[in-house]
């Protein structure tokens, strides 16, 4: 259907769902076990933008970084001249989007390109542990622990990559619904908080921005 839609000159650039996205990131997003590979590849055929940026300033580049596997983002650099070391206005880099990809491969691409492990968002200051915890990507968490990453590492809410890996789930869900569409992932959720707690979580540590003032032992019990 796609085919036959470009076939007829459908506009590639076309902007309809409120965020200023084009069919593009669409297709990055929905890309479950590469069901979207070929569209993706078609798409770019016929000249979508892959640094288009919607409302938030995330281009179809990013989507990619964070949802597709290694032949997907080596395609666009390779193709498409995509560069891994733009950062985004909020100072974010690749890194803070492939740590929310289970292609553990688009990981180690992004820290062969030299970026900086620890970077946080500049505005909300979130982490690249942050990230990856959130989505309970073990391997990912493990590999930024190794390279040095903080787990005590506060954002905006004061909140350490354990809270996220926690609380962030049903925020995350409507976000990045295929990340947790894993067998695997209530398994590997348990993992990477115990990962996170051997890696000296701190366990009392409560954010004020939380009316409740929970800590992390709380939350459990509660």
């Amino acid at each position: 259907m796609v085919k036959f839609l470009l076939s007829r000159r459908a506009n590639v650039a076309a902007c309809t769902d409120g965020f200023d996205n084009t069919a593009l990131p669409w297709a990055a997003k929905l890309n479950l076990d590469n069901s979207h590979k070929d569209i993706i590849r078609m798409l770019m055929e016929h000249r979508s933008d892959p640094n288009h940026k919607n409302v938030k300033s995330l281009t179809p580049f990013n989507y990619i970084v964070q949802l597709g596997d290694l032949d997907l983002v080596t395609f666009f650099i390779d193709e498409h001249k995509a560069d891994l070391k733009k950062l985004k206005p909020d100072k974010s880099n690749a890194l803070a989007f492939a740590a929310q990809n289970e292609h553990e491969q688009v990981m180690d691409l992004v820290l062969k390109n030299e970026v900086n492990i620890n970077q946080s968002c500049k505005y909300q200051l979130i982490t690249l542990l942050h990230h990856a915890s959130s989505v309970s990507l073990l391997k990912n968490v493990q590999r930024l622990i190794s390279e040095g990453a903080e787990v005590n590492a506060e954002d905006w809410r004061e909140y350490t990559p354990i809270f996220n890996c926690i609380i962030e789930l049903h925020v995350l869900l409507a976000v990045l619904p295929l990340v947790f569409f894993r067998v695997d992932f209530g398994e590997e959720r348990k993992q990477v908080i115990r990962l996170l707690l051997e890696s000296g979580s701190d366990v009392n540590h409560n954010p004020t921005f939380e009316q409740t003032k929970m800590t992390i032992l709380e939350y459990f019990l509660s």
